[in-house]
């Protein structure tokens, strides 16, 4: 469970750094869905897809935490 938390973590810090001015929207929109599919709400907030979202969020974690040596 623990690294479900982590992921979810890393995703919102992506967003508050990436997309700030539609982290609020998109937070609101994820709480008051009735449903687990976020599909639709990444794609309405972010303009991307779920997989996108990932795919950015790994290559931002990889970019963030590198050793700059």
């Amino acid at each position: 469970v623990y690294k479900r938390q982590l992921y979810a973590y890393s995703i919102v810090a992506y967003v508050v750094e990436g997309r700030p001015k539609a982290c609020a929207d998109l937070l609101r929109a994820i709480g008051e869905a009735k449903t687990t599919d976020l599909e639709p709400i990444v794609q309405r907030h972010l303009g991307f897809d779920v997989a996108t979202l990932e795919a950015r969020v790994h290559r931002w974690l990889r970019e963030t935490t590198e050793d700059p040596r």
